[in-house]
């Protein structure tokens, strides 16, 4: 297959050599030349008018490849794209749009508001969102996720309750399978408050994983408690709650 540009192999075609000096040359060959110089020309028109729309530019403030893979890249100094809606206060439930930016910013009213993501890429392409949530009320105010898989790689159990005026941040994964939400909740030590739970509630939380502590309320406890992967253990007094 020729790897030359279709203008090209119109510049091929044109004799070079004629016409020939002292010879009486057939318009034939002038009507050859000039075809294909003509040719040429259009089918150059063509090719620079879809480099114009289909290549990178400086000048255009954005690039869209539409999907297509960039490979064996190194990227220096490079930023992402901050979508910031913390001016308009949400109310109810909210949706993200991944197509919105990598980093995005939301404040919530009073009461129990549960994130959505749409547009994630397509199946067999993982995604990510750092979400920034942060609370214009003092009451109580919790979040929480909604998907057909939600995997709970943090700390708190949902809802969680946005305690503070620091913003609180998620990180959220897709994986590449359709339903699947990986959430991670990023804690400032410097406000760290543990969920309350109560020893008649304290058993129906899910996702338990090894490790996660709660503050456990009643029955004289009032203290931390923590899962070690089988029962509920009490701190300082080492007492290992069964059912």
């Amino acid at each position: 297959m020729s790897t030359l540009s279709t203008a090209s192999e119109y510049i091929n075609k044109i004799n070079t050599l004629y016409p020939i000096a002292g010879e009486d040359n057939t318009t034939q060959g002038f009507r050859d030349n000039f075809k294909n110089i003509r040719l040429a020309l259009s089918s150059t028109d063509e090719e620079v008018y879809s480099l114009k729309i289909n290549s990178v530019s400086l000048n255009n403030p954005v690039n869209d490849f539409d999907n297509n893979i960039i490979k064996q890249a190194a990227f220096q100094d490079t930023s992402q794209i901050v979508y910031n809606e913390s001016t308009t206060i949400q109310t109810g439930d909210v949706t993200i749009d991944y197509k919105n930016g990598h980093y995005q910013k939301f404040t919530v009213n009073e009461g129990l508001h549960v994130f959505t993501v749409s547009n994630w890429p397509d199946s067999g392409q993982a995604g990510s969102i750092l979400l920034s949530v942060s609370t214009s009320s003092l009451s109580t105010t919790t979040i929480s996720f909604s998907s057909l898989n939600v995997y709970n790689l943090g700390q708190n159990i949902f809802p969680v309750t946005l305690r503070g005026s620091n913003p609180h941040l998620f990180e959220l994964r897709s994986d590449g399978t359709a339903g699947n939400l990986y959430v991670k909740e990023y804690i400032d030590r410097n406000e760290v408050v543990l969920p309350t739970v109560t020893t008649s509630t304290i058993w129906t939380i899910n996702n338990t994983q090894t490790g996660l502590m709660v503050f456990l309320s009643g029955n004289n406890y009032n203290r931390p408690a923590y899962w070690n992967g089988t029962s509920w253990y009490v701190l300082s007094t080492g007492t290992i709650l069964t059912v």
